[in-house]
């Protein structure tokens, strides 16, 4: 993903060109909700926050 914004391109465009490339599911679906909140016009940080089930479940410890 820094790579991607060093180079100049649109976080929303990164986020696409990511979702589209990764092979987990679970990880997609973040991004996927992230860009949808990002285009609906919520700033980035709410976008992320708002993400905060998606992680519990991936960082829980089992």
């Amino acid at each position: 993903m820094s790579t991607l914004f060093k180079a100049g391109i649109p976080i929303i465009r990164a986020m696409n060109s990511l979702a589209l490339t990764t092979d987990n599911d679970y990880l997609k679906e973040i991004l996927e909700h992230s860009i949808k909140q990002l285009e609906a016009g919520q700033p980035y940080l709410q976008a992320w926050q708002n993400t905060r089930k998606f992680f519990r479940r991936c960082f829980s410890v089992s």
